[in-house]
């Protein structure tokens, strides 16, 4: 798939789970910067790479690691929660696939032993990349030098960000897709207990979906073409009217798997 651009890995932790994110970042030998929050103490493996510790939502944490290190211009940007793992391919491999098909939002497949919330998630056999409308904000997000200058810092005035997705697929300007060249596995369910409200969460979810002027998440998470594996160059980067669309594009395989 050649060789990953230019990336900086930013993330939040909780001391627990310091192993996880320490392999991951071991398949991450080009990154120029990597920068981690944690939240609750500094494992001491990844003391060098931790700007600070403290409580915080998500989106709060990761503007902290994002304005510690002002962005190059030409750099892609990777969001990494600590409660993943890679199954098949690596952080850089993903990168690279997302480069070569020109996605600006990417999400990497998840293998059938991850805890995942949308059956669109699920790792494709025999290909590379699936472009849609959707791509979570987690467990593990890249984010192309354009979506970046787009989307950050992120808002902080949104909890836990349910449903943001949305308000990303309504940029006609990025384009969106899934990475099935790697894949991922999520070490936890969703919390449905914890520090914040659970019902409003999803409340805000469903109104950032209307706003943004869908009507279900299964308009999101529909397919709309397929890079396959036999090909080696990416159908809609070299030639448009040869797009390959998926088999069932009707078909939206977006249900929840909460």
């Amino acid at each position: 798939m050649g060789c990953a651009p230019p990336y900086a890995v930013f993330g939040v932790y909780r001391a627990r789970n310091a192993a996880n994110v320490a392999t991951v970042l071991r398949n991450t030998p080009r990154a120029e910067r990597v920068c981690l929050w944690a939240l609750d103490r500094v494992a001491d493996q990844l003391e060098t790479i931790t700007l600070g510790s403290g409580p915080g939502t998500r989106f709060a944490n990761l503007n902290r690691c994002v304005s510690a290190n002002p962005r190059k211009r030409d750099e892609w940007i990777v969001l990494a929660d600590d409660d993943v793992a890679f199954d098949r391919g690596s952080i850089e491999l993903a990168i690279a696939t997302a480069f070569q098909a020109g996605l600006d939002l990417a999400q990497v497949s998840h293998s059938r032993q991850s805890f995942l919330n949308w059956s669109s998630e699920l790792h494709r056999p025999f290909c590379k990349v699936r472009l849609s409308r959707f791509a979570e904000q987690g467990p593990l997000l890249i984010l192309s030098p354009k979506a970046a200058a787009r989307l950050l810092p992120f808002p902080e005035d949104v909890g836990m960000g349910w449903g943001i997705e949305a308000q990303w697929a309504a940029d006609p300007d990025l384009r969106i897709g899934t990475v099935d060249t790697a894949s991922i596995r999520h070490l936890n369910p969703v919390s449905w207990t914890g520090a914040y409200d659970v019902q409003a969460e999803l409340a805000a979810s469903q109104e950032r979906l209307e706003g943004a002027g869908y009507a279900t998440w299964a308009q999101l998470q529909t397919e709309l073409a397929r890079w396959r594996v036999w090909r080696r160059d990416c159908p809609w980067q070299t030639d448009l009217g040869s797009m390959e669309a998926t088999e069932s594009p009707a078909k939206p395989g977006s249900a929840p798997c909460w």
